[in-house]
């Protein structure tokens, strides 16, 4: 009992706050990842296919965008989650295509750049 007394207690943060960093953080993961694949550092190790996967990827951006949206309009909680572990499904998915599951042109060799970046030498 004591504990909630000195304790104050913590708001809980608004839906529109959740989704402007859920989608902000989507939003520059993948600005970043696709400025790295054009500048030739991060592949997916298809060749050609890769902007098949670029492609993908930019339909599911904007069907996370689509469901924000949507979730910010109705208000409804459930969406929010949904929203949460959509995004957070996209990013491993991502990730996972980049690292572990790269294709067979350029194949995983425990280093997620291709090329050291300009700025790193």
């Amino acid at each position: 009992m004591l504990s909630l007394v000195l304790m104050p207690q913590l708001s809980r943060p608004s839906l529109y706050a959740v989704h402007l960093s859920l989608l902000g953080l989507y939003t520059a993961t993948m600005g970043c990842t696709f400025g790295l694949m054009f500048y030739g550092s991060l592949t997916f190790g298809k060749g050609l296919g890769d902007l098949f996967f670029m492609g993908g990827h930019l339909l599911g951006f904007l069907a996370l965008l689509v469901l924000g949206w949507a979730s910010r309009a109705s208000r409804e909680p459930q969406l929010t989650g949904l929203l949460a572990v959509a995004v957070l499904g996209q990013l491993a998915f991502l990730s996972l295509q980049v690292t572990l599951w790269r294709g067979s042109e350029y194949q995983w060799n425990q280093q997620i750049f291709l090329h050291p970046l300009p700025w790193a030498m």
